[in-house]
């Protein structure tokens, strides 16, 4: 099958999904992993069956266990505790914003009143993870990390918070180079794996079992592979994503490094600041991105938010300079009734970022942090910040 990519920071591409991969991942997250049988009765909803989220990793591991499949045509904060408890269910998939829905909304009758053992996905954050399992009694997470097109998978099979599991063999995690999607080389032209505690571009050995099936147009395979990564045709698959090599061989997913940013010579994981951004009252949902402002190197951070009437702008502005170090502070923020999200809920920033911090391009209201405060960008002041009269 064809399965297009999000499209989170460009455009979707198709991606080559063989039957063979399907086959070999629902067997791995079925039987390997999770263990799901006939017993079982695995729920998703609103992870649509032409994403690989909602068929290869929901559908495709209920059916290799055997196992009921129960569907929801649309995700509902509401319904999604009683659809659990009226068809029994046993396991739920998810992504990591239905969950963030979720441990928002108020209680529900029957969060705690079912009998699921398990859930698995990919996008539960460290930030809430602890509270969610808690409230809503979940004895068991597996959290995956993958891409449609990545012939790299991870599991955490033990719960571990905050976790996507341990490398795999042909896995390693690289250095890179600043600014950058490209490893970091040593003098030999190998790549440089990361010590614990570094973070890192994931990457995995191309080989007649762990193979690239690319996509369907085959001139974008070339940015996805790094050529000669452990010697003399030795190759590799770049993930393009930024993860964390933890005590034991853990590993956390930071942010893809195309969303990722420079500024004041420190990398700026976007997940990051936005989940911290979105626990503060009233803040609804939140996105950010980098942005380029002239005559300053790297890109400054922007955060576009959904807010409610809790909302209070000072209280925002003082929490943002307590919690923050002042190189990962949004200096710019930007209101939206809604934001754009993809099939899976993930944000899509092309707009925005293309947009920038210009009031007359975002089509709204613009503030900026100046001073520890976020006022209003007026026009003089956005003057000052193209002149680079204003030091940030």
């Amino acid at each position: 099958v064809y399965i297009y990519t999000s499209g989170t920071t460009g455009f979707p591409k198709a991606a080559v999904y063989s039957n063979r991969r399907g086959l070999q991942s629902a067997w791995v997250f079925s039987r390997a992993a999770i263990g799901i049988t006939p017993d079982d009765v695995v729920y998703t909803s609103g992870l649509p069956l032409y994403h690989s989220s909602g068929l290869m990793l929901a559908t495709y591991a209920a059916l290799a266990g055997g196992a009921t499949i129960a569907l929801r045509r649309k995700f509902s904060v509401q319904e999604h505790w009683a659809d659990v408890v009226k068809f029994d269910v046993t396991i739920f998939s998810y992504v990591g914003e239905l969950l963030r829905y979720l441990n928002n909304a108020p209680a529900h009758v029957d969060e705690r009143r079912h009998r699921v053992r398990a859930i698995f996905g990919a996008g539960l954050r460290p930030e809430f993870w602890d509270e969610f399992v808690s409230r809503f009694n979940i004895p068991h997470v597996f959290e995956v990390y993958g891409a449609t097109e990545s012939p790299i998978g991870l599991i955490n099979l033990d719960s571990q918070p905050g976790m996507v599991g341990r490398m795999m063999p042909g896995q390693t995690l690289v250095r890179t180079l600043p600014d950058s999607v490209e490893p970091e080389r040593d003098a030999k032209g190998s790549v440089i794996p990361c010590e614990v505690g570094e973070s890192g571009l994931l990457i995995g050995k191309i080989t007649k079992v762990n193979t690239f099936d690319g996509y369907l147009d085959k001139s974008k395979n070339k940015s996805k592979i790094i050529e000669n990564a452990f010697g003399e045709g030795k190759h590799a698959y770049n993930s393009g994503d930024l993860l964390k090599l933890n005590a034991r061989g853990y590993l956390s997913f930071e942010d893809r490094l195309g969303d990722t940013f420079r500024w004041k010579g420190e990398n700026v994981a976007t997940n990051e600041v936005g989940d911290l951004l979105a626990k503060h009252p009233g803040v609804v949902e939140a996105t950010v991105f980098g942005v380029r402002v002239p005559h300053n190197d790297g890109r400054a951070g922007m955060a576009a938010l959904v807010v409610d009437n809790a909302f209070d702008l000072e209280a925002f502005g003082a929490y943002v300079t307590d919690h923050f170090p002042r190189y990962s502070r949004p200096l710019f923020l930007r209101f939206e009734d809604r934001l754009e999200t993809t099939a899976t809920y993930k944000h899509v920033k092309t707009k925005l970022k293309e947009q920038g911090f210009d009031p007359a391009q975002c089509g709204g209201r613009v503030l900026f942090l100046r001073d520890d405060r976020y006022t209003e960008l007026a026009p003089e002041i956005l003057g000052e910040l193209e002149r680079g009269d204003i030091r940030l």
